[in-house]
C-alpha cells in the first residue's frame, strides 16, 4: 500500500471514530432529554385542558332531566376522572428527572395522552349541546308549555350521551395512567422498590372505576329504551366501594407504617398482588390465583380493605 493511501486510510478511520463518538453523545444527549420533553409535554397541555372548571361545572348543571337533580352517574365519573388526573400528575412527576425513557415510549405516552384529551375535547362538545337543549328546554317549560314535552325528552337524552361520553373519556385516561403507572415502575422504581401506600391508593381506585363502567353504559343504555332504571348509582357495591374508600382513604398515613403492623402487612401484601384486578375484580382474581401463598395476602389484604375502608 502507497505511503498516500496509508496516510488517506488514517484520516477515514479518524473521521469514522470522531463521527462515532458525535453520533453516540448526539444520541446520548437526545435520550437525556425524551423523557422531559414527554413531561413538559403532557404537563403543560394538562395546565391548559380546564379539567378543574369542567368538574365544577358537571356537579352544577348536568341534571339528568329538566329542572331534576344532578346526575347520579355524571357525578361519578367526575370524582372518578379527578382522582385519575391526580393520580397521573403524581405519577408524571418521575418523568421530570428521568433519563432511561425510549423515544418509542415517549411516543406511545404522548399519543395516549393526546387521546385522552381527544375524549375529553369530545365530552365538553357534549356538555355544551346539553346546555343548549336545557336552555331550550327551559324556555319551552316557561313559555310554550303545551309543545314542550319534545324539548324535555331531549334534555334526557343528551344527558344520557353526555354520560356516555364521560366514560369514555375516563377508560381513555385509564389507559393513559396504567401505562404511565408501568414505565414509572420499569425505571424509576425499577421493580426493586415496592409501591407506597399512596401510589396503591391510586391503583386502587383505577381498577375499581374501570370495573363499573359496562354498568354505567348499561344503565344509560336502559334509559335511552325507557326500560327499568335504577337511578341511584350507590346500588352498585363497587360505585359504593369507590365512594367509601375516597372518604376513609386519608385516614391511614405512610407513617402509620411504623406503629401499625397490620398496616405494613396490608400494604406489603398488596405489593405481591395485581392492585387493579385485585380491586376491581375481586372473586375472580382470588379464583385466579394458584400459589398458596399469593391466597393469603390476596385475602389477607381484602380483610383489611373492607374492615378499613367500606361503610
Amino acid at each position: 500500500m502507497s505511503k498516500f493511501a496509508t496516510i488517506l486510510l488514517k484520516i477515514i478511520l479518524v473521521i469514522s471514530f470522531i463521527g462515532i463518538i458525535v453520533f453516540v453523545a448526539f444520541a446520548i444527549i437526545n435520550n437525556q432529554n425524551i423523557s422531559y420533553e414527554a413531561y413538559n409535554y403532557i404537563s403543560n397541555a394538562y395546565s391548559k385542558a380546564e379539567f378543574d372548571s369542567f368538574k365544577n361545572d358537571v356537579s352544577t348543571n348536568m341534571k339528568s332531566s329538566y329542572n331534576g337533580d344532578v346526575d347520579q352517574y355524571a357525578l361519578y365519573i367526575n370524582s372518578a376522572i379527578n382522582e385519575i388526573n391526580a393520580g397521573n400528575k403524581f405519577f408524571l412527576n418521575y418523568l421530570a428527572s428521568e433519563k432511561d425513557l425510549t423515544k418509542g415510549e415517549q411516543d406511545k405516552l404522548r399519543n395516549l395522552f393526546d387521546n385522552y384529551l381527544s375524549h375529553f375535547n369530545a365530552t365538553k362538545k357534549a356538555y355544551d349541546d346539553y346546555i343548549t337543549a336545557y336552555l331550550d328546554a327551559d324556555y319551552q317549560y316557561n313559555y310554550n308549555y303545551d309543545n314542550s314535552s319534545v324539548a324535555l325528552s331531549i334534555v334526557i337524552s343528551k344527558c344520557i350521551y353526555f354520560v356516555e361520553r364521560y366514560t369514555d373519556c375516563y377508560l381513555s385516561g385509564s389507559e393513559f395512567f396504567r401505562y404511565l403507572e408501568i414505565l414509572v415502575e420499569k425505571y424509576s422504581l425499577q421493580k426493586t422498590s415496592n409501591l407506597s401506600y399512596e401510589e396503591q391508593c391510586f391503583l386502587i381506585k383505577v381498577g375499581i372505576v374501570d370495573s363499573t363502567t359496562d354498568f354505567i353504559y348499561e344503565n344509560m343504555q336502559n334509559k335511552r329504551s325507557n326500560k327499568t332504571y335504577e337511578l341511584n348509582i350507590r346500588n352498585n357495591d363497587l360505585v359504593d366501594c369507590f365512594y367509601d374508600f375516597l372518604i376513609r382513604e386519608d385516614n391511614f398515613k405512610e407513617e402509620n407504617l411504623i406503629i401499625n403492623a397490620n398496616f405494613q402487612t396490608y400494604v406489603l401484601n398488596l405489593n405481591y398482588l395485581n392492585i387493579y384486578n385485585w380491586a376491581g375484580d375481586y372473586d375472580n382474581y382470588k379464583s385466579s390465583l394458584k400459589d398458596e401463598l399469593l391466597i393469603s395476602k390476596c385475602e389477607n389484604a381484602h380483610s383489611f380493605f373492607i374492615s378499613n375502608f367500606r361503610g
